[in-house]
């Protein structure tokens, strides 16, 4: 798989599809584990004063792009990435996979009723659907080996996890070698979207980049401030990228096979 190297990190130059496709040729044939992270400008420049999070990207064996500012971004430095990959839509399609194909999926994350709910929805769309299991996140660092163990022991074939940041990197560097599950896939706040209990932008708003802006209308409080400091820095970002490449023939970000 070809891997764009944008800054300190790298993204995977793949179609869902082809995700998709290389997941469930692994999981029938067995052939090797696959962690799967999901970065969009946020986790770009939170991860550069944070190593954990960012060792725990770059050990991922593929690295979609979520959010169209990244996917603009590279479409600036001229790189033709074929498709933003939304976090939420790769972890339903997964999902959707499990349901047609037998596998069995893991929920770790967000609260109990939120992961019921969700449970349930799945349920009532995938009808054939069978799920492992399902935790929530709000557990205490004495808790997680038996979360673990209970995870092990459910025989699952994909692990969502819903936890947040560096908790999810932490729990991932940890146990993700060890495991038994062939599949693991940070999901942010998805299970909170197919839950309903969060409400995600139309089509429209998410195809001009603005889904962030309509998070920010909900979440206010709570999101004004990352908003506001990441986006700023991430422009910047950009910016001095663009200006090294048109001005001095320099640049950072680049294609390679890894």
């Amino acid at each position: 798989m070809r891997f764009i190297k944008f800054f300190h990190i790298k993204l995977s130059s793949a179609s869902m599809q082809e995700i998709i496709d290389r997941v469930d040729v692994n999981l029938q044939n067995k052939r090797e584990k696959i962690l799967i992270t999901s970065v969009n400008a946020a986790m770009l420049v939170i991860s550069r004063n944070d190593r954990v999070i960012t060792d725990a990207i770059n050990a991922s064996d593929i690295v979609n792009i979520d959010g169209m500012s990244v996917f603009y971004s590279l479409r600036l430095l001229g790189f033709k990435t074929p498709e933003r990959i939304a976090g939420p839509d790769i972890f339903y399609n997964l999902v959707k996979l499990c349901a047609q194909k037998g596998y069995k999926p893991y929920f770790l994350g967000a609260r109990a009723q939120v992961l019921e709910a969700m449970s349930s929805r799945f349920k009532s769309e995938f009808g054939n659907l069978e799920i492992a299991g399902f935790h929530h996140g709000y557990y205490s660092d004495n808790q997680t080996d038996n979360i673990i163990k209970d995870i092990e022991e459910s025989k699952a074939d994909m692990l969502f996890l819903g936890i947040t940041s560096p908790k999810r990197e932490i729990f991932t560097n940890r146990y993700f070698q060890t495991s038994s599950v062939p599949v693991w896939k940070g999901v942010g706040g998805s299970f909170d979207i197919y839950a309903n209990f969060t409400k995600r932008a139309p089509k429209w708003i998410q195809k001009i980049g603005m889904e962030w802006f309509y998070r920010l209308c909900q979440e206010p409080k709570r999101m004004w401030k990352r908003y506001l400091v990441t986006n700023t820095v991430f422009i910047k970002m950009i910016l001095g990228e663009f200006g090294r490449k048109t001005f001095k023939g320099e640049q950072r970000v680049f294609m390679e096979d890894i």
